[in-house]
């Protein structure tokens, strides 16, 4: 089990979990951007419930081991989530246009006929 501070709180959660939303927190950061998460947690009173919080840029997000915690907490679905927003949120990918694709559109008005580089 790990702890996930923020601003607005400790949050006592899985360990796979924090990993995970950390990787999140690191990689809006890099994009200047923030994203809300929602995790399930471990309350005070030993009930489970869930807390939603927002992560990345110019947001404070640390974990840290709670080694004398109760069993693990795991939610996968919510850990392959978070990963993946990781990896893809906000990349554009992006290719080149096909001449038949330029013919087809209105770029064509824009583009010099001298250049043969289509």
């Amino acid at each position: 089990m790990k702890t996930i501070k923020t601003r607005n709180g400790v949050f006592l959660t899985g360990s796979e979990l924090a990993e995970a939303v950390l990787r999140y927190a690191v990689a809006l950061g890099n994009r200047h951007r923030v994203g809300l998460v929602d995790i399930p947690v471990l309350m005070a009173d030993g009930a489970y419930g869930r807390a939603s919080f927002t992560v990345g840029w110019m947001t404070e997000t640390s974990t840290m081991t709670a080694p004398d915690e109760p069993e693990e907490m795991t939610e996968e679905d919510t850990v392959l989530g978070l990963y993946d927003k990781a990896a893809n949120d906000g990349v554009i990918t992006a290719h080149a246009f096909s001449a038949d694709d330029i013919a087809e559109s209105d770029l064509a008005v824009y583009l010099d006929p001298a250049d043969t580089a289509i």
